[in-house]
């Protein structure tokens, strides 16, 4: 990220990137690379570098998530117990709290992402901290971000991570989450997008990405193909700048825009691109894995600019490229995408039952993968989007809260 013209590294969005590449069943040099980069900084994320009344819950629940997935030790994540760690935050009512000398800035996406991260860490989750989600449900199905907020205003996509964490917790038939989404596909639109709250109302690829995961979790398949056909229909092709290619546009807009000779990736295309892969590959965020994942992402081969030339005295020459290995098309009549067939185990997607055909819907494998590579620099992301968008095309043949 940027900020008065300087680049930072966001370590929020970098585990996302390692999530997506998980699941997408490709790119786990960089992945490694970018795993062990956050674990050699995890202070800065997390919070103990800022003194030792600092820790944050939202953020170490999502680095607990990637540990996990990336087969490392949750145990020793740069140093840190990242299980006992995340643990201590949780209070007596069951609710996962920054500790702070500041502004707590916890709210239901930490949550969610504590109880998703610890289950796939094999730990026991208390049931107070599941009722904590279920408190936090409004009466029209959607979920709140604050805690205890009055009134109850659904936003889309806590909703989402509520649900993966309902389902990860109780499995399929869990009835809160069954209405979670009821909400998410009733307010999802014709085209398939799915919109978030506030100025994110309008349709856009990180709302459906994380709406897909959920729709995938929870065996919704004519929903979840319909959010796949909508990202679809906003990656960018062969006709676009070479950085831009097989990424994901945050919306209609941003699409057009990156079209223009010049145009430079921008964070939200970051942001887009590594949230939306879930959904493409066919991964709940619970079930997320880079067991078995390919150590390199494929190439996104355009085809080779063809020339023709008209022989009369004001010949003119053009040149068109094609696309030869993605398909741009948004139909939403296919089957439903559920990740790679050469993605391994890292591409697990859910069935019918929500489940992904287990009894207990976090019980994934662990990844094996150690730290490999060197140091990635601080603008570690803008390399893992061009991976990502390698990986958009095996698949396809906004930070809410301060600290997450």
């Amino acid at each position: 990220m940027s900020f008065d013209g300087v680049d930072y590294p966001d370590y929020g969005v970098t585990l996302d990137a390692v999530l997506a590449l998980d699941a997408a069943g490709a790119g786990q040099t960089e992945a490694a690379a970018a795993t062990k980069y956050v674990a050699d900084n995890v202070g800065q994320y997390i919070g103990f570098a800022f003194g030792d009344t600092e820790f944050y819950a939202g953020a170490a629940a999502k680095t607990l998530l990637v540990a996990v997935a990336q087969g490392v030790d949750p145990t020793a994540f740069g140093g840190v117990d990242l299980v006992s760690s995340l643990e201590g935050l949780e209070q007596p009512n069951g609710r996962f709290s920054d500790k702070t000398a500041y502004t707590d800035y916890s709210n239901l996406i930490g949550q969610s992402l504590a109880v998703m991260a610890l289950r796939r860490a094999g730990e026991t989750v208390s049931p107070a901290a599941v009722e904590i989600i279920r408190d936090n449900q409004c009466t029209d199905g959607g979920f709140s971000l604050s805690f205890d907020a009055s009134p109850c205003t659904s936003d889309p996509d806590v909703t989402a991570f509520a649900v993966q964490a309902l389902l990860a917790a109780g499995g399929a038939g869990d009835s809160d989450a069954g209405q979670g989404l009821d909400y998410l596909a009733g307010i999802q639109g014709a085209d398939g997008g799915v919109g978030g709250a506030g100025p994110t109302a309008a349709h856009n690829a990180n709302s459906t990405g994380l709406a897909g995961q959920a729709f995938l979790a929870g065996g919704r398949s004519a929903q979840a193909r319909a959010a796949q056909g909508y990202l679809r229909a906003l990656q960018y092709g062969c006709t676009y700048p070479t950085a831009f290619r097989g990424g994901i546009a945050y919306d209609a807009t941003a699409f057009t825009a990156a079209a223009v000779k010049g145009a430079t990736v921008q964070d939200q295309d970051r942001r887009a691109t590594s949230q939306a892969l879930l959904a493409l590959a066919g991964t709940p965020l619970y079930a997320v894995s880079g067991t078995g994942a390919d150590a390199t992402a494929p190439d996104l081969t355009c085809a080779a600019p063809t020339t023709s030339t008209t022989t009369s005295p004001t010949s003119t020459t053009s040149t068109t490229s094609t696309a030869t290995s993605m398909s741009s098309s948004s139909t939403t009549s296919g089957p439903l995408d559920t990740g790679s067939a050469t993605a391994g185990s890292g591409g697990t997607g859910a069935g019918s039952d929500g489940a992904n055909g287990s009894d207990d819907p976090a019980s994934s494998t662990p990844g094996s993968l150690a730290f490999t590579g060197a140091d990635v620099s601080a603008f570690v992301i803008t390399g893992l989007l061009l991976l990502l968008a390698g990986a958009a095309a095996l698949v396809l043949a906004r930070r809410k809260g301060v600290h997450a």
